[in-house]
């Protein structure tokens, strides 16, 4: 069952932290973006890029703690 999990989970991350931002960049014209000279789109980052953001953040701590509690027992 613990193989099963982790086989989802790690299909789960890739489509979503591989996928999505690969579609918004998609969308991106690479003309203007390179005319603009902008080094940085920290200052335009969508809403999905920050909630992605976030998301990977808290299901690394949620691994690491499964983890940790793992090597305990």
């Amino acid at each position: 069952m613990a193989v099963a999990f982790a086989c989802g989970l790690s299909l789960l991350t890739g489509i979503l932290f591989g996928v999505a931002p690969a579609w918004i960049a998609a969308q991106a014209k690479p003309a203007e973006a390179l005319r603009s000279g902008m080094r940085t789109t920290a200052g335009s980052a969508s809403l999905l890029q920050r909630g992605l953001v976030v998301l990977q953040a808290a299901l690394s701590f949620v691994l690491l703690v499964g983890a940790g509690l793992f090597r305990r027992a």
